[in-house]
């Protein structure tokens, strides 16, 4: 299970050399959602249960992974958000 020791309302996985992950971070900054973003790389087990599927954000309990469909998760945090 992934652990959330921060205080960000939303985690962001993924990888430095990932163009996927680079829009992710792209699309949360023009959407001033604020974010903590984890490198799995650093991490064999969060490589080991999240690799394929990167990026994945996690909001509050849940895990989204790729392909995000940014149509429909983008509400669904600015609602958790209150944005």
């Amino acid at each position: 299970m992934l652990d959330n020791t921060t205080t960000s309302p939303i985690l962001l996985y993924g990888t430095s050399d990932c163009h996927l992950c680079e829009e992710a971070m792209d699309i949360l900054k023009e959407n001033h959602i604020p974010y903590e973003f984890i490198d799995i790389a650093h991490d064999n087990n969060l490589v080991e249960q999240l690799g394929w599927f990167i990026p994945v954000i996690k909001l509050q309990e849940e895990m989204i992974k790729s392909p995000i469909d940014w149509d429909t998760v983008l509400p669904k945090i600015k609602a958790t958000l209150d944005i």
